[in-house]
Protein backbone atom coordinates (compact mmCIF):
# COMPACT_ATOMS: atom_id res chain seq x y z
CA UNK A 1 0.00 0.00 0.00
CA UNK A 2 0.97 3.62 -0.34
CA UNK A 3 -0.69 6.87 0.90
CA UNK A 4 -3.08 8.89 -1.24
CA UNK A 5 -3.45 12.66 -1.38
CA UNK A 6 -6.35 12.85 1.21
CA UNK A 7 -4.01 11.37 3.81
CA UNK A 8 -1.37 14.00 3.10
CA UNK A 9 -3.97 16.78 3.25
CA UNK A 10 -5.31 15.62 6.62
CA UNK A 11 -1.80 15.23 7.99
CA UNK A 12 -0.85 18.70 6.77
CA UNK A 13 -3.90 20.21 8.53
CA UNK A 14 -3.01 18.50 11.81
CA UNK A 15 0.60 19.62 11.63
CA UNK A 16 -0.53 23.16 10.83
CA UNK A 17 -2.72 23.13 13.94
CA UNK A 18 0.19 21.88 16.04
CA UNK A 19 2.43 24.65 14.71
CA UNK A 20 -0.27 27.22 15.38
CA UNK A 21 -0.51 25.95 18.96
CA UNK A 22 3.24 26.38 19.41
CA UNK A 23 3.08 29.97 18.18
CA UNK A 24 -0.03 30.72 20.27
CA UNK A 25 1.78 29.58 23.38
CA UNK A 26 3.98 32.67 23.21
CA UNK A 27 0.97 34.98 23.69
CA UNK A 28 -1.90 32.93 25.20
CA UNK A 29 -0.40 30.04 27.18
CA UNK A 30 -3.74 28.77 28.52
CA UNK A 31 -5.45 28.65 25.10
CA UNK A 32 -2.37 27.10 23.56
CA UNK A 33 -2.41 24.31 26.11
CA UNK A 34 -5.99 23.41 25.19
CA UNK A 35 -5.19 23.59 21.47
CA UNK A 36 -2.12 21.36 21.86
CA UNK A 37 -4.14 18.73 23.72
CA UNK A 38 -6.75 18.83 20.97
CA UNK A 39 -4.06 18.42 18.27
CA UNK A 40 -2.49 15.51 20.18
CA UNK A 41 -5.86 13.81 20.43
CA UNK A 42 -6.47 14.55 16.77
CA UNK A 43 -3.17 12.95 15.79
CA UNK A 44 -3.98 9.83 17.83
CA UNK A 45 -7.47 9.65 16.32
CA UNK A 46 -6.03 10.20 12.83
CA UNK A 47 -3.55 7.33 13.32
CA UNK A 48 -6.38 5.05 14.49
CA UNK A 49 -8.51 6.02 11.47
CA UNK A 50 -5.62 5.31 9.10
CA UNK A 51 -5.05 1.90 10.69
CA UNK A 52 -8.76 1.07 10.64
CA UNK A 53 -9.01 2.15 6.99
CA UNK A 54 -6.16 -0.17 6.12
CA UNK A 55 -7.63 -3.12 8.03
CA UNK A 56 -11.07 -2.68 6.50
CA UNK A 57 -9.61 -2.42 3.00
CA UNK A 58 -7.34 -5.45 2.99
CA UNK A 59 -10.03 -7.20 0.99
CA UNK A 60 -10.46 -4.53 -1.64
CA UNK A 61 -12.68 -4.83 -4.66
CA UNK A 62 -11.19 -7.35 -7.10
CA UNK A 63 -10.37 -6.26 -10.62
CA UNK A 64 -10.23 -8.29 -13.81
CA UNK A 65 -7.49 -7.19 -16.21
CA UNK A 66 -6.79 -8.85 -19.53
CA UNK A 67 -3.65 -8.03 -21.51
CA UNK A 68 -3.83 -8.07 -25.32
CA UNK A 69 -0.42 -8.26 -27.04
CA UNK A 70 0.04 -8.20 -30.85
CA UNK A 71 0.83 -11.55 -32.44
CA UNK A 72 3.89 -10.24 -34.30
CA UNK A 73 6.44 -8.45 -32.09
CA UNK A 74 9.52 -7.04 -33.82
CA UNK A 75 12.76 -6.11 -32.13
CA UNK A 76 13.05 -2.36 -31.48
CA UNK A 77 9.62 -1.51 -32.90
CA UNK A 78 6.75 0.19 -31.05
CA UNK A 79 4.43 -2.47 -29.61
CA UNK A 80 0.86 -1.33 -28.81
CA UNK A 81 -0.37 -3.21 -25.74
CA UNK A 82 -3.97 -2.96 -24.58
CA UNK A 83 -5.39 -3.67 -21.13
CA UNK A 84 -9.07 -4.44 -20.67
CA UNK A 85 -10.06 -3.51 -17.09
CA UNK A 86 -13.34 -4.37 -15.35
CA UNK A 87 -14.69 -4.93 -11.83
CA UNK A 88 -17.09 -7.90 -11.53
CA UNK A 89 -18.06 -6.96 -7.95
CA UNK A 90 -21.60 -5.43 -7.80
CA UNK A 91 -20.58 -3.39 -4.71
CA UNK A 92 -18.93 -0.87 -7.03
CA UNK A 93 -21.64 1.80 -7.44
CA UNK A 94 -19.55 4.87 -8.29
CA UNK A 95 -16.58 5.50 -10.60
CA UNK A 96 -13.36 4.38 -8.95
CA UNK A 97 -9.84 5.64 -9.71
CA UNK A 98 -7.40 2.86 -10.58
CA UNK A 99 -3.63 2.85 -11.16
CA UNK A 100 -2.11 0.04 -13.25
CA UNK A 101 1.53 -0.95 -13.83
CA UNK A 102 2.19 -3.84 -16.19
CA UNK A 103 5.15 -6.05 -15.24
CA UNK A 104 7.17 -5.84 -18.46
CA UNK A 105 9.65 -8.56 -19.45
CA UNK A 106 13.36 -7.91 -18.96
CA UNK A 107 15.00 -5.80 -21.68
CA UNK A 108 11.71 -4.03 -22.47
CA UNK A 109 11.06 -0.32 -22.03
CA UNK A 110 7.93 1.80 -21.78
CA UNK A 111 7.29 5.55 -21.82
CA UNK A 112 4.30 5.32 -19.45
CA UNK A 113 5.10 2.84 -16.66
CA UNK A 114 1.94 3.81 -14.69
CA UNK A 115 -1.54 4.11 -16.19
CA UNK A 116 -4.36 5.95 -14.43
CA UNK A 117 -8.04 5.53 -15.26
CA UNK A 118 -11.51 6.06 -13.80
CA UNK A 119 -13.36 2.74 -13.76
CA UNK A 120 -17.14 3.10 -14.09
CA UNK A 121 -19.45 0.57 -12.39
CA UNK A 122 -20.91 -2.38 -14.33
CA UNK A 123 -18.76 -1.92 -17.42
CA UNK A 124 -15.14 -2.16 -18.39
CA UNK A 125 -12.56 0.25 -19.74
CA UNK A 126 -9.78 -0.35 -22.25
CA UNK A 127 -6.48 1.48 -21.88
CA UNK A 128 -3.20 1.05 -23.73
CA UNK A 129 0.47 1.92 -23.79
CA UNK A 130 3.45 1.59 -26.13
CA UNK A 131 6.44 -0.61 -25.28
CA UNK A 132 9.65 -1.60 -27.05
CA UNK A 133 11.51 -4.91 -26.94
CA UNK A 134 15.30 -4.72 -27.01
CA UNK A 135 16.14 -8.42 -27.14
CA UNK A 136 15.01 -11.25 -29.38
CA UNK A 137 13.69 -14.59 -28.14
CA UNK A 138 11.05 -15.96 -25.79
CA UNK A 139 10.17 -13.61 -22.97
CA UNK A 140 7.38 -13.36 -20.43
CA UNK A 141 5.20 -10.81 -18.66
CA UNK A 142 5.26 -11.61 -14.94
CA UNK A 143 1.88 -10.16 -13.99
CA UNK A 144 -0.02 -6.90 -13.61
CA UNK A 145 0.13 -4.64 -10.56
CA UNK A 146 -2.84 -2.41 -9.82
CA UNK A 147 -3.87 -0.06 -7.00
CA UNK A 148 -7.38 0.91 -5.86
CA UNK A 149 -8.42 3.35 -3.08
CA UNK A 150 -9.15 2.11 0.44
CA UNK A 151 -12.60 2.42 2.00
CA UNK A 152 -11.95 5.95 3.31
CA UNK A 153 -9.70 6.89 0.41
CA UNK A 154 -6.54 7.34 2.51
CA UNK A 155 -4.48 4.54 0.96
CA UNK A 156 -3.73 2.95 -2.37
CA UNK A 157 -4.24 -0.79 -1.87
CA UNK A 158 -1.75 -2.50 -4.21
CA UNK A 159 -2.50 -5.93 -5.65
CA UNK A 160 -0.90 -8.16 -8.28
CA UNK A 161 -2.73 -10.28 -10.81
CA UNK A 162 -0.83 -13.39 -11.99
CA UNK A 163 -1.46 -12.46 -15.61
CA UNK A 164 1.63 -14.24 -16.95
CA UNK A 165 2.06 -14.38 -20.70
CA UNK A 166 4.92 -15.66 -22.88
CA UNK A 167 5.58 -13.91 -26.19
CA UNK A 168 8.08 -14.22 -29.04
CA UNK A 169 10.24 -11.26 -30.01
CA UNK A 170 11.24 -11.64 -33.65
CA UNK A 171 13.86 -9.83 -35.73
CA UNK A 172 12.66 -6.61 -37.35
CA UNK A 173 10.89 -8.13 -40.33
CA UNK A 174 8.75 -5.14 -41.21
CA UNK A 175 10.85 -4.04 -44.19
CA UNK A 176 10.53 -7.49 -45.74
CA UNK A 177 6.81 -7.78 -45.14
CA UNK A 178 6.34 -4.32 -46.62
CA UNK A 179 8.25 -5.15 -49.78
CA UNK A 180 5.15 -6.28 -51.67
CA UNK A 181 3.45 -2.96 -50.99
CA UNK A 182 5.97 -0.94 -53.00
CA UNK A 183 6.77 -3.54 -55.64
CA UNK A 184 9.56 -6.05 -55.33
CA UNK A 185 12.04 -4.54 -57.79
CA UNK A 186 11.43 -1.04 -56.42
CA UNK A 187 12.15 -2.38 -52.96
CA UNK A 188 15.41 -3.90 -54.20
CA UNK A 189 16.36 -0.50 -55.62
CA UNK A 190 15.63 1.15 -52.29
CA UNK A 191 17.84 -1.43 -50.57
CA UNK A 192 20.71 -0.59 -52.94
CA UNK A 193 20.45 -3.73 -55.08
CA UNK A 194 21.41 -3.23 -58.71
CA UNK A 195 20.06 -4.74 -61.90
CA UNK A 196 22.60 -6.84 -63.76
CA UNK A 197 22.65 -7.78 -67.42
CA UNK A 198 21.87 -11.43 -67.98
CA UNK A 199 24.75 -13.51 -69.30
CA UNK A 200 26.26 -16.99 -69.09
CA UNK A 201 24.45 -20.32 -68.86
CA UNK A 202 22.25 -19.61 -65.90
CA UNK A 203 19.06 -20.24 -67.90
CA UNK A 204 17.15 -23.22 -69.18
CA UNK A 205 15.18 -23.59 -72.42
CA UNK A 206 11.51 -22.56 -72.21
CA UNK A 207 9.90 -22.57 -75.67
CA UNK A 208 10.17 -21.65 -79.37
CA UNK A 209 8.37 -18.66 -80.87
CA UNK A 210 8.43 -16.41 -83.92
CA UNK A 211 11.23 -13.91 -84.20
CA UNK A 212 10.25 -10.36 -83.12
CA UNK A 213 11.99 -7.00 -83.25
CA UNK A 214 14.53 -6.71 -80.45
CA UNK A 215 15.26 -10.46 -80.17
CA UNK A 216 18.89 -11.52 -80.02
CA UNK A 217 19.91 -13.15 -83.31
CA UNK A 218 22.12 -15.51 -81.33
CA UNK A 219 18.96 -17.17 -80.00
CA UNK A 220 17.66 -18.10 -83.46
CA UNK A 221 16.97 -21.84 -83.78
CA UNK A 222 18.22 -22.55 -87.31
CA UNK A 223 16.74 -26.05 -87.58
CA UNK A 224 13.25 -24.78 -86.66
CA UNK A 225 13.77 -21.82 -88.98
CA UNK A 226 14.65 -24.16 -91.88
CA UNK A 227 11.59 -26.33 -91.25
CA UNK A 228 9.10 -23.46 -91.01
CA UNK A 229 10.91 -21.17 -93.46
CA UNK A 230 10.53 -18.22 -91.06
CA UNK A 231 12.76 -17.00 -88.24
CA UNK A 232 12.21 -18.91 -84.98
CA UNK A 233 13.95 -18.02 -81.70
CA UNK A 234 14.50 -19.91 -78.48
CA UNK A 235 13.21 -18.35 -75.25
CA UNK A 236 14.69 -19.09 -71.87
CA UNK A 237 13.78 -18.83 -68.22
CA UNK A 238 15.92 -18.69 -65.13
CA UNK A 239 16.97 -22.03 -63.71
CA UNK A 240 14.86 -22.96 -60.72
CA UNK A 241 15.42 -24.83 -57.50
CA UNK A 242 18.95 -23.64 -56.95
CA UNK A 243 19.93 -23.94 -53.33
CA UNK A 244 21.30 -21.44 -50.87
CA UNK A 245 22.54 -22.53 -47.45
CA UNK A 246 23.53 -19.98 -44.81
CA UNK A 247 26.26 -20.82 -42.31
CA UNK A 248 25.49 -18.44 -39.44
CA UNK A 249 28.28 -17.80 -36.95
CA UNK A 250 27.06 -17.56 -33.33
CA UNK A 251 30.47 -17.16 -31.67
CA UNK A 252 31.55 -14.40 -29.29
CA UNK A 253 32.91 -12.15 -32.06
CA UNK A 254 29.39 -11.70 -33.39
CA UNK A 255 28.36 -10.02 -30.12
CA UNK A 256 30.25 -6.86 -31.15
CA UNK A 257 27.85 -3.91 -31.19
CA UNK A 258 27.73 -1.60 -34.19
CA UNK A 259 25.29 1.28 -33.71
CA UNK A 260 22.19 -0.04 -31.97
CA UNK A 261 22.53 -3.64 -33.18
CA UNK A 262 25.13 -6.33 -32.68
CA UNK A 263 26.99 -7.85 -35.62
CA UNK A 264 24.89 -10.97 -35.09
CA UNK A 265 21.64 -9.02 -35.47
CA UNK A 266 22.97 -7.32 -38.61
CA UNK A 267 23.85 -10.73 -40.03
CA UNK A 268 20.47 -12.10 -39.05
CA UNK A 269 18.59 -9.27 -40.75
CA UNK A 270 20.73 -9.60 -43.88
CA UNK A 271 20.11 -13.34 -44.00
CA UNK A 272 16.35 -12.88 -43.78
CA UNK A 273 16.32 -10.16 -46.44
CA UNK A 274 18.36 -12.27 -48.86
CA UNK A 275 16.23 -15.32 -48.07
CA UNK A 276 13.12 -13.38 -49.03
CA UNK A 277 14.79 -12.26 -52.26
CA UNK A 278 15.92 -15.80 -53.15
CA UNK A 279 12.53 -17.34 -52.38
CA UNK A 280 10.92 -14.72 -54.60
CA UNK A 281 13.23 -15.99 -57.37
CA UNK A 282 12.12 -19.61 -56.77
CA UNK A 283 15.38 -20.71 -55.14
CA UNK A 284 15.53 -22.98 -52.10
CA UNK A 285 16.93 -21.57 -48.86
CA UNK A 286 18.31 -23.39 -45.83
CA UNK A 287 20.26 -22.60 -42.66
CA UNK A 288 22.92 -24.11 -40.41
CA UNK A 289 24.28 -22.45 -37.27
CA UNK A 290 27.65 -23.06 -35.69
CA UNK A 291 28.97 -22.22 -32.21
CA UNK A 292 25.39 -21.76 -30.96
CA UNK A 293 24.27 -23.05 -27.57
CA UNK A 294 22.23 -25.65 -29.48
CA UNK A 295 23.15 -26.21 -33.13
CA UNK A 296 20.24 -25.75 -35.50
CA UNK A 297 19.72 -26.93 -39.05
CA UNK A 298 16.91 -26.11 -41.46
CA UNK A 299 16.99 -28.06 -44.76
CA UNK A 300 16.65 -25.99 -47.95
CA UNK A 301 13.08 -25.55 -49.23
CA UNK A 302 11.34 -23.37 -51.76
CA UNK A 303 8.21 -21.28 -51.18
CA UNK A 304 7.47 -18.27 -49.02
CA UNK A 305 6.45 -20.52 -46.12
CA UNK A 306 10.19 -21.08 -45.62
CA UNK A 307 10.48 -17.52 -44.30
CA UNK A 308 8.32 -18.44 -41.32
CA UNK A 309 10.43 -21.54 -40.69
CA UNK A 310 13.62 -19.46 -40.83
CA UNK A 311 12.29 -16.95 -38.31
CA UNK A 312 11.12 -19.72 -35.97
CA UNK A 313 14.58 -21.29 -36.19
CA UNK A 314 16.69 -18.22 -35.41
CA UNK A 315 14.56 -15.69 -33.51
CA UNK A 316 15.83 -16.70 -30.06
CA UNK A 317 19.51 -17.36 -30.87
CA UNK A 318 22.11 -15.24 -29.12
CA UNK A 319 25.92 -15.23 -29.55
CA UNK A 320 27.75 -17.53 -27.14
CA UNK A 321 31.16 -17.19 -25.46
CA UNK A 322 32.69 -19.89 -27.67
CA UNK A 323 35.35 -19.22 -30.30
CA UNK A 324 34.39 -19.69 -33.95
CA UNK A 325 34.80 -23.31 -35.11
CA UNK A 326 34.31 -23.18 -38.88
CA UNK A 327 35.94 -26.58 -39.41
CA UNK A 328 33.24 -28.44 -37.47
CA UNK A 329 30.50 -26.53 -39.32
CA UNK A 330 32.07 -27.38 -42.70
CA UNK A 331 32.23 -31.08 -41.78
CA UNK A 332 28.56 -31.11 -40.83
CA UNK A 333 27.57 -29.30 -44.00
CA UNK A 334 29.55 -31.64 -46.28
CA UNK A 335 27.89 -34.64 -44.62
CA UNK A 336 24.35 -33.32 -44.85
CA UNK A 337 24.41 -31.50 -48.20
CA UNK A 338 25.71 -33.46 -51.17
CA UNK A 339 23.96 -31.40 -53.83
CA UNK A 340 25.92 -28.39 -55.09
CA UNK A 341 24.67 -25.22 -53.38
CA UNK A 342 25.62 -21.62 -52.76
CA UNK A 343 27.02 -21.61 -49.20
CA UNK A 344 27.00 -18.13 -47.65
CA UNK A 345 29.12 -17.89 -44.50
CA UNK A 346 28.19 -14.97 -42.23
CA UNK A 347 31.14 -14.55 -39.88
CA UNK A 348 34.40 -12.76 -39.15
CA UNK A 349 37.79 -13.52 -40.66
CA UNK A 350 40.04 -15.70 -38.52
CA UNK A 351 43.20 -13.59 -38.43
CA UNK A 352 45.19 -15.78 -36.07
CA UNK A 353 44.50 -18.99 -38.00
CA UNK A 354 44.03 -17.89 -41.61
CA UNK A 355 45.89 -20.96 -42.96
CA UNK A 356 43.31 -23.29 -41.44
CA UNK A 357 40.45 -21.03 -42.52
CA UNK A 358 41.62 -20.94 -46.17
CA UNK A 359 42.03 -24.74 -46.17
CA UNK A 360 38.50 -25.19 -44.83
CA UNK A 361 37.02 -22.78 -47.40
CA UNK A 362 38.90 -24.50 -50.24
CA UNK A 363 37.53 -27.85 -49.14
CA UNK A 364 33.99 -26.46 -49.15
CA UNK A 365 34.63 -24.73 -52.46
CA UNK A 366 35.43 -28.02 -54.19
CA UNK A 367 31.85 -29.22 -53.71
CA UNK A 368 29.86 -26.01 -53.29
CA UNK A 369 30.07 -22.39 -54.35
CA UNK A 370 31.22 -20.49 -51.27
CA UNK A 371 30.61 -16.82 -50.48
CA UNK A 372 32.34 -15.60 -47.32
CA UNK A 373 30.64 -12.48 -45.93
CA UNK A 374 32.98 -10.78 -43.48
CA UNK A 375 31.49 -8.13 -41.19
CA UNK A 376 34.11 -5.43 -41.06
CA UNK A 377 35.16 -4.19 -37.64
CA UNK A 378 35.32 -0.42 -37.14
CA UNK A 379 37.01 -0.43 -33.73
CA UNK A 380 40.55 -0.71 -35.11
CA UNK A 381 40.08 2.24 -37.48
CA UNK A 382 38.57 4.33 -34.67
CA UNK A 383 41.53 3.56 -32.42
CA UNK A 384 44.05 4.51 -35.09
CA UNK A 385 42.28 7.83 -35.65
CA UNK A 386 42.70 8.87 -32.01
CA UNK A 387 45.51 11.04 -30.63
CA UNK A 388 48.01 9.12 -28.48
CA UNK A 389 48.72 10.61 -25.05
CA UNK A 390 49.62 7.65 -22.79
CA UNK A 391 51.68 4.44 -23.10
CA UNK A 392 48.50 2.33 -22.79
CA UNK A 393 46.96 4.17 -25.74
CA UNK A 394 50.16 3.54 -27.74
CA UNK A 395 49.93 -0.20 -27.02
CA UNK A 396 46.27 -0.19 -28.04
CA UNK A 397 47.22 1.61 -31.24
CA UNK A 398 49.84 -1.04 -32.07
CA UNK A 399 47.30 -3.79 -31.42
CA UNK A 400 44.81 -2.14 -33.79
CA UNK A 401 47.52 -1.79 -36.45
CA UNK A 402 48.42 -5.47 -36.10
CA UNK A 403 44.73 -6.39 -36.39
CA UNK A 404 44.26 -4.42 -39.62
CA UNK A 405 47.37 -5.92 -41.18
CA UNK A 406 46.20 -9.43 -40.32
CA UNK A 407 42.78 -8.63 -41.75
CA UNK A 408 44.33 -7.33 -44.98
CA UNK A 409 46.49 -10.46 -45.26
CA UNK A 410 43.45 -12.74 -44.83
CA UNK A 411 41.48 -10.83 -47.48
CA UNK A 412 44.43 -11.07 -49.88
CA UNK A 413 44.58 -14.83 -49.39
CA UNK A 414 40.85 -15.11 -50.13
CA UNK A 415 41.35 -13.17 -53.35
CA UNK A 416 44.38 -15.27 -54.37
CA UNK A 417 42.41 -18.45 -53.67
CA UNK A 418 39.57 -17.13 -55.88
CA UNK A 419 37.07 -17.56 -53.06
CA UNK A 420 34.17 -15.09 -53.48
CA UNK A 421 33.94 -12.85 -50.45
CA UNK A 422 32.48 -9.61 -49.11
CA UNK A 423 34.18 -7.21 -46.71
CA UNK A 424 31.54 -4.66 -45.69
CA UNK A 425 30.28 -2.75 -42.70
CA UNK A 426 27.46 -4.54 -40.85
CA UNK A 427 24.91 -1.87 -41.85
CA UNK A 428 25.81 -2.39 -45.53
CA UNK A 429 25.65 -6.18 -45.44
CA UNK A 430 22.04 -6.59 -46.64
CA UNK A 431 22.45 -4.62 -49.87
CA UNK A 432 25.88 -6.14 -50.59
CA UNK A 433 24.58 -9.70 -50.19
CA UNK A 434 21.58 -9.10 -52.43
CA UNK A 435 23.74 -7.50 -55.12
CA UNK A 436 26.22 -10.39 -55.09
CA UNK A 437 23.41 -12.97 -55.14
CA UNK A 438 21.82 -11.27 -58.17
CA UNK A 439 25.19 -11.20 -59.97
CA UNK A 440 25.80 -14.89 -59.30
CA UNK A 441 22.30 -15.86 -60.34
CA UNK A 442 22.44 -13.93 -63.61
CA UNK A 443 25.86 -15.39 -64.39
CA UNK A 444 24.73 -18.95 -63.67
CA UNK A 445 27.52 -19.40 -61.15
CA UNK A 446 25.97 -22.50 -59.58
Amino acid sequence: MKPRSPLFIALALLLSGTLAGSLLRLYLPESASVLNRMMAAGLVLFALVCMLDYLLSRRSLPLKIQRIVPENISLGRDIPIRLQVSCPDPKLRAPMPVMIADCLPPDWSCDTPELTLLLPPKRGVEIGYIAQAHRRGDTAFNGIDYAVPSRLGLWWMIRRLPESQTVKVLPDFSRILGADLVGFQHWLNLMGAKKNRRRGAGQEFFQLRDFADGDDVRHIDWKATARTRKPIVRTFQDERDRRIIFLLDCSRNMATVDGTLSHFDHALNAMLLLSYTALKHDDAVGLMTFNAAAERFLPPHRGMAQIGRLVDTVYDIEPTFAAADLEHAAERLLQQQTRRSLVIILSHLSHDADDEMIAILNRLHRRHLVLFANLRQTVAADIQAQTLTTPDEALTYLGAQFYRRAESRALTRLAVGKIPHLHVLPAELSAALINRYMQMKRAGAW
